[in-house]
């Protein structure tokens, strides 16, 4: 159990971005911060962290600000998957609330190169509908949340 003067860093994770930032807290600082990696449980075997690992949701914007009040949490670093926008908008409101500091830790975006055909969508269920335009398979790089919106295509 980590010494209670040290300062805690909650990180919301699931993504490699997370876990390098607490396998790097823990070889940087492990000796004065204690770092709680949250994962929201939808993968079956995420990698190994250091330092502890909560699995689950908090239960909305009010309850992860009671989380962080409770365990006098220090600091959020939200390096969530991009498709996770309701735990990032839960993160936003709860800081606010709880008058905790947020880091938002995120992947650089997709930049289109000379060779490249893009086309864009307005949502998720927008881009299921205008598939089959394309071709008879696709690979989809999304967030299992969004999946239901391409089971009606063969």
């Amino acid at each position: 159990m980590p010494d209670s003067d040290q300062p805690r860093v909650l990180i919301l994770g699931g993504t490699a971005e997370a876990a390098g930032l607490a396998r790097s807290l823990a070889d940087g600082y492990g000796d004065k911060l204690a770092v709680t990696t949250s994962l929201a449980g939808r993968t079956r075997a995420p990698d190994p962290v250091p330092g502890q690992v909560r699995s689950g949701g908090f239960g909305g914007a009010g309850a992860l600000a009671d989380y962080l009040k409770d365990r006098r949490i220090a600091a959020v670093v939200d390096a969530t998957h991009p498709f996770a926008a309701q735990i990032s908008a839960n993160a936003a409101a709860a800081c606010e609330i709880a008058g905790v500091p947020r880091l938002v830790l995120s992947r650089p975006g997709w930049l289109p190169q000379a060779s490249d055909n893009w086309v864009e969508f307005d949502s998720v269920e927008a881009a299921a509908r205008g598939l089959s335009r394309f071709g008879r398979r696709a690979f989809l790089t999304i967030g299992v949340q969004e999946l239901s919106a391409f089971t009606a295509l063969a």
